[in-house]
C-alpha cells in the first residue's frame, strides 16, 4: 500500500497498481496508464444487471455479479490504466447495496465518478453517494407522466425522476438528463425543452438516438425511428431551447460506434461496433478486467480516440468548465 500525505494531519493510504494478468505484486509499463495512451477517458460498467423498470428497449447485458472485494480490483485496474472517470451504470445502480462503498472507493482511486439512474429507487444512502458525484446521469424520456411511464412501462416513475430532479437541484449536484428518442415518444421530446431548462442544476441535455442492442433488437419495430424523424426532432428541441446548443448534446446511432469502453456486470470488456449497433443486437465482449492483461485489452477494443474527441462531450467539459466543483 502507498501512504500519501493530505491536508491537515490526516494521510490516506492508496492501494498499489493493479492489472488482471499482472496480478498484484508487478505492473509491467505497458499495462500502466495503457487506457490513456489509447485515448480512453472513461469506462462504462454495468455495476448491476438488475433492474426495477422493464424497458423494453433496454441495451444491459445480464451475468454474474462482482461482489465487492472483486469491484475495488476492478476500479484498481482502471485507475491503474489511468482512465479519468467511471461511469456506474445498469440495470439501476440504485439497487448495489454497496454502491456507496465502491464508488467512495473509486474517488479515493482518484477516478471521477458519474452515476446514471432512473430514479426509482432512492435511499438515504444512494442519494449520499450521489452527491458526490461529478454528475448524475438521468433518465427521462418525456415531459409529462403519460409519455415517460407509457415509454418505460412504469407507471408512476416520472414523479420519482422529477423528485429526484428536484433533490439534486437544491443540492447542487449537476444532472445529465437523457432521453432515448424512438417512435412512441419523439413528437413529444421537444415539449421537455422547457422543463428541462428551468432547472439550474442541468449542465446537459442528452438526445439518444434509438438503439436495437439487446431487448431494444427484440422489440425494434416498436421503437425503431426513421433517421429524418429523429433529425426533426433535435430540430425541434433546439428550437424549444432557443436555438442555442448551450444544453442540447445528440448522440446519433453513426457517432456511438468506437467511442465507448463498456465493462459488463461480471467485469467483461466490450466496445461499441457497427456489428452490433445495426446486424445483430448483440456486443462481443474481448476480455476481462479481471482476468486480462490492460494493455492486451487497450489494445483490442474497438476504440477510436479521433471519434471520441470529436464527439461533444457536453456533460464532461460543462462540468468541468462551470464553477461547480469537479472531481478527479
Amino acid at each position: 500500500m502507498t501512504e500519501c500525505a493530505s491536508t491537515g494531519n490526516e494521510r490516506f493510504t492508496f492501494p498499489p497498481p493493479y492489472c488482471g494478468g499482472c496480478g498484484e505484486d508487478s505492473v509491467s509499463a505497458i499495462c500502466r496508464g495503457s487506457l490513456q495512451r489509447q485515448g480512453i477517458q472513461k469506462a462504462h460498467w454495468e455495476c448491476w444487471s438488475e433492474c426495477n423498470l422493464s424497458c423494453p428497449f433496454c441495451f444491459r447485458t445480464n451475468g454474474q455479479l462482482l461482489d465487492t472485494e472483486d469491484v475495488v480490483r476492478l476500479l484498481r485496474a482502471l485507475s491503474t490504466g489511468a482512465i479519468r472517470a467511471v461511469v456506474f451504470a445498469g440495470g439501476d445502480p440504485s439497487l448495489r447495496p454497496d454502491l456507496p462503498e465502491v464508488a467512495a472507493e473509486a474517488l479515493m482511486l482518484g477516478l471521477a465518478v458519474q452515476i446514471q439512474t432512473n430514479a426509482q429507487h432512492v435511499t438515504r444512502s444512494f442519494l449520499s453517494a450521489l452527491r458526490n458525484c461529478e454528475y448524475v446521469g438521468l433518465s427521462l424520456d418525456g415531459p409529462d407522466a403519460p409519455t415517460h411511464d407509457g415509454f418505460r412501462g412504469k407507471p408512476g416513475n416520472f414523479r420519482h425522476v422529477i423528485s429526484l430532479l428536484d433533490q439534486l437541484d437544491r443540492l447542487g449536484v449537476p444532472v445529465s438528463v437523457r432521453t432515448v428518442v424512438g417512435k412512441a415518444n419523439h413528437r413529444a421530446v421537444p415539449q421537455m425543452a422547457r422543463l428541462v431548462a428551468s432547472y439550474s442544476n442541468v449542465i446537459c441535455w442528452k438526445l439518444l438516438e434509438f438503439t436495437a442492442v439487446g431487448s431494444g433488437f427484440v422489440n425494434r419495430d416498436r421503437y425503431a425511428l426513421p433517421s429524418d424523424a429523429f433529425e426533426r426532432t433535435v430540430l425541434a428541441s433546439r428550437e424549444g431551447l432557443g436555438g442555442s446548443d448551450q444544453l442540447l448534446d445528440v448522440l446519433r446511432n453513426v457517432d456511438k460506434v468506437g467511442i465507448y469502453m463498456m465493462i459488463s456486470s461480471q467485469g467483461l470488456v466490450y466496445g461499441t461496433t457497427e456489428t452490433a449497433l445495426a446486424r445483430t443486437g448483440r456486443h462481443q465482449y474481448i476480455g476481462s478486467v479481471l482476468s486480462d492483461h490492460l494493455g492486451y485489452l487497450a489494445q483490442r477494443i474497438p476504440f477510436s480516440s479521433h471519434r471520441r474527441i470529436d464527439r461533444r462531450l457536453l456533460a464532461d467539459t460543462g462540468v468541468r468548465s462551470s464553477d461547480r466543483p469537479s472531481v478527479g
